[in-house]
């Protein structure tokens, strides 16, 4: 069934008490509704909401306090803390879920004492970019899920399994900006799976340079990437250039 339109005299009707109000320079929305409604109670949200639905015309602001609601809840999202209450749709949590991935990547890599280093920092390092590439799919709706030989989804006890990594950051990050990016996570995403499986001696001399150059390029493409996909929504990052023994670590804006 086709939508009703407004009537002739309704929209007559709005438009007069429209132009009689004058953006609040002119008769107040209140004396408006004890005048044409009889309605001394609504306190002018009869006249927004009769305006708006025949118009489309708003006629109301929301308070300042609303803005400052608005303006905190976005700062402690970007600080990767859910306001109390607040449901976080699936990407959201996988973006945070990779933000705690990636802090917990940092504090392995700059720890000078720590012993299996290379293969710790490897599993939360992978997990922080595979749920990054998660998060920016399901905010598009794009497929992120494993797709069976008919294209139908792969579930594993009903839910549905993730494509891997490495398919996971083609599909999000594909372009030729973000190269050095996917080779360098593909490089850790083996790395995992071989020390799960056999000892690999000497791996942190080995894995310095690798570890550094991933840490460079979640800096300088992560920050891209969440300014021009989560539009200042999103967890704030860490990112740092790392020696074994030092760090210097910085809070992107």
């Amino acid at each position: 069934m086709d939508p009703v339109e407004p009537g002739h005299t309704d929209v007559e009707l709005a438009e007069s008490l429209l132009a009689e109000w004058d953006n609040g320079k002119g008769t107040s929305r209140s004396e408006l509704e004890r005048r044409v409604w009889g309605d001394g109670g609504a306190h002018g949200r009869r006249f927004d909401r009769f305006v708006r639905q025949t118009l489309g015309v708003a006629t109301s602001q929301p308070s300042k306090q609303s803005g400052r609601i608005t303006d905190l809840e976005r700062q402690l999202r970007q600080l990767g803390v859910a306001p109390h209450g607040t449901v976080l749709s699936d990407w959201e949590m996988q973006l945070q879920h990779g933000r705690q991935a990636l802090l917990a990547a940092l504090r392995c890599w700059n720890d000078p004492v720590a012993t299996f280093r290379t293969e710790t920092f490897a599993l939360p390092f992978v997990t922080a970019w595979n749920s990054l590439a998660l998060a920016a799919l399901q905010k598009d709706r794009a497929e992120w899920r494993e797709l069976g030989a008919a294209g139908e989804p792969v579930t594993v006890k009903g839910v549905p399994r993730a494509a891997a990594t490495t398919v996971l950051l083609e599909r999000a990050f594909g372009e030729s900006r973000h190269l050095g990016l996917r080779r360098n996570v593909n490089f850790w995403v083996g790395l995992r799976n071989h020390v799960a499986h056999r000892h690999l001696p000497a791996l942190d001399l080995v894995t310095i340079p690798q570890a550094q150059a991933g840490l460079e390029l979640t800096r300088s493409d992560a920050h891209p990437i969440l300014e021009e996909d989560f539009r200042g929504r999103s967890a704030q990052w860490v990112a740092h250039r790392s020696t074994p023994t030092s760090s210097v670590v910085r809070r992107w804006s």
